[in-house]
């Protein structure tokens, strides 16, 4: 993971990661550049958002391991 970013603020929360994913069975491929981000509601268990690698890209959903809470 080279960048993990995000915010919580009035009732909503982002969360923003990038990786490179690296093949070491295969010395012939290069890295790939993959970022992910999701927002989602407070309180709730689960963010969709979107992920790419800047080829193909796609949406998904996060279901956190607790519930978000502003303090």
């Amino acid at each position: 993971m080279i960048h993990i970013g995000g915010s919580l603020e009035s009732g909503l929360y982002s969360v923003e990661n990038e990786y490179i994913i690296t093949f070491p069975q295969d010395i012939q491929s290069k890295p790939v550049n993959f970022q992910l981000m999701a927002t989602g509601i407070t309180g709730e268990t689960q963010a969709t958002g979107v992920f790419s690698d800047g080829t193909c890209r796609g949406s998904t959903v996060m279901t956190l391991l607790k519930k978000t809470q502003l303090k």
